[in-house]
């Protein structure tokens, strides 16, 4: 409570906990003094969570009570989000975490659907099927592919690949792309066959984007290179070197026109 004293303007009046063993690293308070906020992390640190705690009553609330309310129930990352990609067909988004989890998200709602613990690899990329009933998750020794069911992620397929980057599913979910150092193969979703490897970075391969309609595949080198590669014929059709630009920014703006089997980046979506 706060007092008027100025050695002591506030006044210790109840103390409460969660009672769930977790430590409180955070909190805010909400500018009309109704609510705060809490982050919280439990000792081995390897969940956190986001509560919410009433201060309007207070003065009947008992201290022998758990009365924090968790924002999402399946909990939120703990450290930095390695890698994320959004559905196409759903309102969900993926994440993958330093902690070893991958999570789906509703971004309607601001709920956590699945919590997904991944063991001890971390995971190094992450991508949705546009459909949102798969996901693939490159780790340093392998790539595999989840499908998506109610309570969990389970394991379809497996490749080992090294040192995935990048993986990045068609338009259609067909085929999806990965970027294993200077090389990007592109494998069949279903069969998990390969169908292309794209040779021509001289630097690793950072981003990974496809047409509209499935027909080129663009990839980024660390490099500033640009590389468009044709799926029909498995050629390269141009390239651009944009080195003083973010290759994010490059591919995040990019439009791409494909007319008469030609492909282009838009200059203007480029600025």
């Amino acid at each position: 409570e706060r007092t008027d004293e100025r050695k002591d303007p506030f006044l210790l009046i109840k103390t409460f906990g969660t009672h769930d063993k977790e430590n409180l690293c955070s909190l805010s308070v909400s500018p009309s003094d109704e609510t705060v906020v809490c982050y919280g992390r439990s000792k081995e640190q390897t969940s956190g969570k986001l509560l919410s705690f009433p201060l309007v009553n207070i003065d009947i609330l008992s201290e022998l009570q758990n009365h924090f309310t968790p924002l999402t129930k399946k909990g939120i990352h703990v450290g930095p989000v390695l890698a994320m990609d959004v559905c196409q067909q759903k309102p969900i988004v993926v994440t993958a975490g330093a902690d070893r989890t991958v999570r789906v998200w509703n971004y309607l709602d601001w709920s956590c659907e699945l919590n997904h613990p991944l063991g001890q690899e971390e995971p190094t990329s992450v991508a949705c099927h546009p459909a949102g009933f798969q996901i693939i998750i490159g780790f340093k020794e392998r790539v595999r592919l989840y499908n998506v069911l109610m309570d969990g992620l389970r394991q379809f397929a497996e490749k080992p690949l090294k040192h995935c980057k990048e993986v990045r599913f068609a338009t259609g979910g067909q085929a999806f792309a990965c970027a294993i150092g200077i090389n990007v193969m592109v494998f069949d979703t279903y069969s998990f066959e390969p169908i292309a490897n794209f040779t021509g970075h001289i630097a690793p391969v950072r981003r990974l984007v496809w047409s509209h309609d499935d027909r080129v595949l663009f990839s980024a080198g660390a490099d500033g290179g640009v590389y468009g590669w044709k799926m029909e014929d498995q050629s390269r059709l141009e390239d651009t070197c944009c080195r003083r630009r973010l290759l994010g920014l490059l591919l995040g703006r990019c439009c791409i026109s494909i007319q008469d089997n030609w492909a282009r980046p838009d200059p203007r979506g480029s600025r």
